[in-house]
């Protein structure tokens, strides 16, 4: 387990909170179904940054694969915020 997957994993679940945050404000506000399914996303993409959060702190492996991943997942949730949610 490696201080850069730890943070990458770690800003990932934050920023998908965020995001989820904003889409639940935005979805409040408008009602719009597309807005809804964003903010599903977003949750599931909190979800599973929990979820490695956890497998992360629960074995002393370390996956190089963590990292890849936590970096997809940043740019996915970055598309994101880019075309659902941006003013």
């Amino acid at each position: 387990m490696s201080f850069l997957e730890n943070l990458v994993v770690a800003w990932v679940t934050v920023f998908a909170l965020l995001l989820l945050v904003v889409a639940a404000l935005a979805y409040r506000r408008s009602a719009n179904p597309k807005i809804a399914g964003v903010m599903a996303a977003f949750a599931l993409m909190f979800v599973k940054g929990l979820g490695m959060t956890w497998f992360l702190f629960t074995t002393t492996e370390s996956n190089p694969a963590f990292l890849f991943i936590g970096i997809v997942d940043a740019l996915v949730l970055l598309a994101f915020y880019l075309s659902a949610l941006r003013p």
